[in-house]
């Protein structure tokens, strides 16, 4: 018997307990993390329960009669437990589409988690999404590169670097440096536009969440930085930026090639998406940027049911 029940503060234990033990949740799914933009969404999060047990979890806001599964994270989804298979994934979906009709929304936009953050992929939901009516409406591309990284040109490219770089890579205490000096300008003269989040809510965020900034300096000056969401099994890097001096002596990449090293156990590295801010266009110096490292395009889908 499967029950759905709309998420209040109350229910974050069970929300937590099926997060910890699901196949596809990341920190980012987690309460500690969502919350600190509470005030900009209406939530209409979901905990499905079965006989009284969590097996699912909808990250969700209202937007316009519509529901969004959810625009103030990279990925939403729907996060399930270990013991979801076929039959019960089907279940899953049709108590989802069953709340959500009773609350009269027109509309639910799915925004799935991309394939590599489980071991046997996400086939199983797109085949319940698909059986429901859902249509495909966007596939967002993801490059990742596969860990450990075996990029043949790694050494050599160190070496030959040293010859006009002598960086110190620091994992940092505060993001304000690189907020501050390389990000927000980066970000402002090349796109026109401010970080996602603010200084603000990054530090606040790392307070409770995995999140590192590491940052590059060569001869005393803050060159490059990235910022890190680093889960279980991937690594994110979720705010990468360089100064004009930094661009032009390539520290992001000797950067990149020291955390490749450095989290050589995870299972990949995760560049993010390489789509225009303003134009939703694929940027294509940016793709070829991460391909040199090695990086794979992954697919990430996102569907709408129609109610």
């Amino acid at each position: 018997m499967l029950t759905t029940t709309p998420y209040r503060p109350i229910h974050q234990p069970d929300w937590e307990s099926l997060l910890q033990s699901s196949r596809n949740g990341t920190f980012m799914h987690s309460r500690n993390y969502m919350d600190y933009h509470r005030d900009r969404f209406e939530d209409c999060s979901v905990i499905i329960h079965q006989d009284g047990r969590p097996v699912a979890i909808f990250p969700a806001h209202w937007e316009g009669g519509k529901v969004y599964s959810h625009k103030g994270l990279t990925f939403g989804g729907l996060v399930l437990g270990n013991g979801v298979g076929d039959e019960e994934m089907e279940k899953v979906v049709g108590a989802l589409i069953d709340h959500f009709r009773r609350e009269e929304v027109s509309e639910i936009h799915i925004k799935c988690i991309p394939d590599f953050y489980l071991e046997d992929g996400q086939d199983r939901l797109r085949k319940a999404l698909l059986k429901f009516g859902a249509t495909l409406t966007a596939i967002n591309i993801i490059h990742a590169v596969p860990l450990p990284s075996t990029i043949g040109e790694r050494a050599d490219y160190k070496i030959r670097n040293s010859q006009r770089i002598s960086p110190e890579i620091r994992k940092a205490d505060s993001f304000q440096p690189f907020w501050e000096k390389v990000l927000i300008p980066h970000l402002y003269n090349k796109f026109g536009n401010r970080p996602v989040h603010s200084l603000q809510e990054i530090t606040q965020l790392g307070q409770h969440n995995p999140i590192e900034q590491w940052d590059l300096y060569h001869e005393g000056e803050l060159l490059a930085g990235t910022t890190l969401f680093v889960d279980k099994h991937v690594v994110k890097a979720q705010y990468t930026a360089t100064t004009e001096r930094g661009r032009k002596l390539k520290a992001l990449d000797y950067l990149f090639f020291h955390l490749f090293d450095l989290y050589g156990h995870k299972k990949l590295f995760n560049l993010g998406t390489s789509y225009h801010p303003g134009t939703r266009e694929l940027v294509p110096g940016l793709v070829h940027w991460k391909k040199s490292f090695g990086a794979l395009p992954y697919e990430s889908d996102n569907y709408v049911i129609i109610l």
